[in-house]
């Protein structure tokens, strides 16, 4: 692994079978983010998160202002807790270790995430 990490390394996708937004680097899943919505209305009302390190144990993550942190910034604090992460194992794992593969890209516009 490069001892050089990029946060622009990191990509976010829609996962359709789960409905999260997976943050991916090099084809390996490093974190989501977790819609969650009111039961009786149906509305969005929050997001959680996990972070996968490279030892896979998924870990929960919960963004600095709770359920109600908006999106992109969640998004950006589960990249930097992925990034310190990874700071912290340079050199002792390889990029291709891998517990999880990335989802493809969901190529109907329809179906895509309000997450996005």
């Amino acid at each position: 692994m490069s001892s050089q990490i990029s946060r622009e390394d990191f990509k976010w996708r829609h996962d359709p079978q789960t409905g999260a937004m997976v943050v991916v680097r090099n084809d390996r899943v490093y974190g989501e983010i977790i819609p969650w919505t009111d039961k009786d209305s149906g509305e969005l009302t929050g997001f959680t998160g996990n972070i996968i390190p490279p030892n896979g144990c998924m870990k929960e993550f919960m963004p600095s202002e709770g359920f109600w942190t908006p999106l992109d910034k969640a998004k950006e604090e589960v990249v930097t807790e992925i990034c310190r992460i990874l700071e912290e194992v340079v050199g002792s794992v390889s990029p291709d270790t891998s517990m999880t593969t990335a989802p493809k890209a969901d190529s109907n516009p329809k179906a895509a995430s309000p997450l996005a």
